[in-house]
């Protein structure tokens, strides 16, 4: 009942040519733009995210780099990197984007479901950089939700393996890497 979601890391990096994606699910061709998870709609926002302006959710994004994670002695670039590119409100639910950037542990399970959280973001990024993660490594994530670990893991692990045991959020999971390049 879960799933596995697996896979070398596959985010395009600025030394890469633009590579052509498959349809990211939504019926939008996507493309990687030189920039991790940098996966874009013609729309102009990210795929996935549905009718939210990218604008938007960058300023707080910013805020979120600015003013948790940095003063929490997280120093690791590569962490602060990848935080600022990765569009945290596509691992929520839609009824709490606006919540995605707070200091807060956010429930993305569905109802009914064992609850399964969004850390907040300076306790990732410190759990993230405690683990000093390197090129060659492989990570398992267990209890991955939505996928936002893994995907800001996978930044810097040469393979990530993300467990969910529940197949609704694997699947969900599932879709969002791979809209973001990750899958």
């Amino acid at each position: 009942n879960g799933g596995l979601i697996s896979g070398r890391r596959t985010i395009c990096n600025r030394r890469k040519t633009l590579r052509q994606n498959a349809t990211a699910g939504n019926g939008h061709s996507t493309k990687c733009l030189h920039r991790p998870w940098g996966c874009l709609s013609p729309r102009g926002t990210f795929a996935g995210v549905k009718g939210s302006p990218m604008s938007d959710f960058l300023t707080a994004r910013r805020k979120m780099v600015d003013g948790q994670v940095r003063p929490s002695d997280v120093t690791d670039n590569r962490i602060i990197d990848a935080m600022l590119a990765l569009p945290r409100e596509a691992f929520v639910p839609d009824n709490q984007r606006a919540l995605a950037y707070l200091d807060i542990d956010l429930n993305v399970s569905q109802s009914g479901a064992p609850k399964r959280y969004l850390i907040k973001p300076m306790v990732l990024a410190k759990m993230i950089q405690a683990a000093e993660i390197k090129s060659t490594d492989n990570v398992l994530v267990v209890g991955c939700a939505t996928g936002y670990t893994a995907s800001l893991v996978a930044k810097f692990a040469g393979r990530v393996t993300a467990t969910e045991s529940d197949s609704a959020l694997a699947a969900k999971a599932r879709g969002i890497l791979g809209t973001f390049c990750l899958g």
